[in-house]
């Protein structure tokens, strides 16, 4: 099952390379009790980094993403004021010779939401949802967790897509056809392609992902190939500050490469929407805040640090290299984004 999954650590490989995490057994309680569990991994971090003489320590927070969750904005300025009395600790014990770097691994909508399971649109668009996938008209819903967007396993990704567009919840679908991946509003379709390091947003009809200002101006800069391909970077350095941050390679690797096995349709959801777990929507109290859409909002956060400058924008793969990198400068050089840490690393 998910949870298996999830408490077993198998699908969190990076957690191997951590300093400090809390046990995986804690990960509930940090939704229901997210201020214990915080103020307790805390402590934890603090000692584990008042250990370290030499080298690099990184710990990570779990609570940090219940206290947002469950408190919205105010909670989450109230642990970064904590977070940053416990840095200004850390400088004032070693004297200055340490450099801090915090960071997160994806953002937080700051908008109250109510749960949506879909079941009764699906059925009354004719499907049956299920637990496993007998016959065309199954539909299995993943429900784990409590995020902005919904995942389904189905014979038939596009018709279950018509229906669930039809719901106010959803804002796009998308799922893999050949010989690329579709995405969808009420309004419009496109194609996503995929070849060599290169992508290609070929609509059919409206502009579901709102690239088409984007894609004229790289056009006329030549970015775009005479075959409709445009490079990776291109694509990301130009969406950065788009309403669907660096959406084609994100949609793309949703459904190749991203996880060993991806639904056969992903649904986001308008910020006010989530979907997930009933039992969990219920016993944490529900979502004041929460993360999972394509959108600005939920995908985009932070970094800050005093290990020198950075590019403006980063994927999440490319931080720790960066930071790594980095010269050694003796003043801070914070680059903010959205809000959410849940990573802490020290320099020695």
């Amino acid at each position: 099952t998910g949870n298996e999954v999830y408490l077993s650590g198998k699908n969190a490989d990076w957690a191997k390379i951590l300093s400090y995490r809390c046990s995986f057994l804690l990960d509930a309680a940090a939704y229901i009790a997210p201020k214990t569990i915080f103020n307790h991994e805390l402590s934890k971090i603090y000692k584990t980094f008042r250990k370290t003489q030499q080298g690099t320590s990184i710990g990570y927070s779990v609570a940090a993403a219940g206290l947002g969750t469950r408190g919205g904005r105010e909670s989450i300025l109230q642990y970064l004021r904590q977070v940053d009395r416990l840095c200004e600790q850390m400088v004032y014990e070693r004297q200055g010779q340490v450099k801090i770097s915090l960071l997160a691994d994806h953002g937080h909508n700051l908008t109250p939401g109510r749960r949506i399971s879909f079941r009764k649109t699906l059925k009354e668009a004719g499907f049956r949802v299920a637990k496993r996938l007998k016959t065309d008209q199954d539909v299995v819903p993943i429900s784990y967790g409590l995020v902005t967007y919904a995942a389904f396993f189905t014979h038939n990704p596009a018709p279950v897509a018509d229906a669930l567009l039809a719901s106010p919840a959803a804002a796009l679908a998308c799922y893999p056809t050949p010989p690329g991946v579709c995405v969808r509003t009420l309004d419009g379709s496109a194609l996503i392609s995929y070849h060599d390091g290169r992508y290609r947003y070929a609509p059919d009809s409206g502009d579901p992902l709102q690239l088409n200002p984007i894609l004229d101006n790289l056009r006329q800069q030549g970015r775009v190939a005479e075959d409709g391909f445009i490079e990776d970077r291109a694509l990301f350095d130009a969406t950065q500050n788009h309403i669907y941050p660096d959406p084609l390679r994100r949609i793309w690797l949703a459904f190749h490469g991203l996880v060993q096995h991806p639904a056969d349709l992903i649904v986001c959801l308008h910020d006010g929407w989530y979907h997930g777990s009933a039992s969990f929507d219920r016993l944490s109290g529900g979502a004041v805040s929460t993360h999972g859409s394509l959108n600005q909002i939920n995908s985009t956060t932070f970094v800050l640090t005093m290990t020198g400058p950075l590019p403006s924008a980063l994927r999440l793969e490319e931080i720790m290299p960066a930071l790594l990198s980095n010269p050694r400068t003796p003043f801070p050089a914070p680059h903010v984004g959205a809000c959410w840490p849940n990573r802490f690393r020290w320099d020695f």
